[in-house]
């Protein structure tokens, strides 16, 4: 089960790198004058188009590598000798969400960032491995530091 478990979470990383590669847009906001412009109405397509993408992408077969010692009952065998291919079928769902968020970068300054979090649940068929395994990971999707004027009493001007 513990294989099983570390093979499923590793295709889904692998699986989930590679989709949202394929499907996520290289320039979804642009930054002019200092002012941050998304493409909200793109972005929204993309969350649409990425999740079908990877509901597609984490439905199929996985495969574990296990050692021939760990099927022989034997605990001194264990990760011991050649690795056998065992197959088993999975079902996934993902879930894909944006995240703004604004913090202080300095006196005038504010750091702008947008981050993309892809979560799956995995699913396997397989009798002996009844548990649900869930992979998040997070994409960086934009970052900005936004600059203004520097507050009056900062620059030691009272009045």
């Amino acid at each position: 089960a513990d294989v099983q478990q570390a093979a499923l979470s590793a295709w889904a990383q692998e699986r989930i790198s590679e989709t949202v590669r394929d499907y996520f847009p290289e320039t979804p906001a642009e930054d002019s004058t200092g002012l941050v412009s998304l493409d909200t109405y793109q972005l929204t397509e993309t969350k649409t188009e990425l999740t079908a993408a990877l509901q597609k992408a984490l439905t199929g077969k996985a495969t574990a590598w296990i050692p021939v010692g760990n099927l022989s009952g034997l605990a001194i065998l264990n990760g011991h000798g050649f690795k056998i291919p065992v197959s088993f079928a999975v079902d996934g769902v993902a879930r894909v969400e944006f995240e703004s968020t604004l913090s202080a970068a300095g006196i005038n300054r504010t750091k702008y960032s947008v981050t993309m979090t892809v979560t799956a649940e995995l699913y396997s068929s397989s009798a002996a491995f009844s548990e649900v395994v869930t992979v998040s990971t997070s994409y960086p999707v934009y970052e900005s530091v936004l600059q203004g004027e520097v507050p009056r009493y900062a620059a030691g001007v009272l009045s």
